[in-house]
C-alpha cells in the first residue's frame, strides 16, 4: 500500500513538473480557478436533482488539477457508482 501511494504521488509530482514547464503558470491557474468554480456550481444544481456531490479535500484537489474536465469526471463517476 505505501509503495502504490509513493509512486501514484511521484507520478502526480513528475506530471506537475512538466506540465508547468510546458504551460504557463498562469493558464494553470486559470484552470484551477475553472474547476473550482465548476465544482461549487455543480455542488449548487445538484442540490436541486438526488445526486451528491459532497465538496471535500479530495474532491476540490480532483476539480483544480483537472478544470473543468476533472469536475465532469466526478459527476460521471459518481453517477456510475451511486446506482
Amino acid at each position: 500500500m505505501n509503495l502504490t501511494v509513493f509512486i501514484l504521488a511521484a507520478a502526480g509530482l513528475a506530471t506537475l513538473v512538466i506540465a508547468v514547464k510546458r504551460i504557463r503558470p498562469g493558464a494553470i491557474l486559470l484552470s484551477a480557478a475553472a474547476g473550482l468554480a465548476a465544482l461549487f456550481g455543480a455542488d449548487i444544481v445538484l442540490g436541486f436533482t438526488h445526486l451528491n456531490l459532497p465538496i471535500n479535500v479530495f474532491t476540490a484537489l480532483c476539480a483544480a488539477a483537472g478544470g473543468i474536465p476533472g469536475v465532469i469526471l466526478l459527476l460521471v463517476l459518481n453517477a456510475f457508482l451511486t446506482i
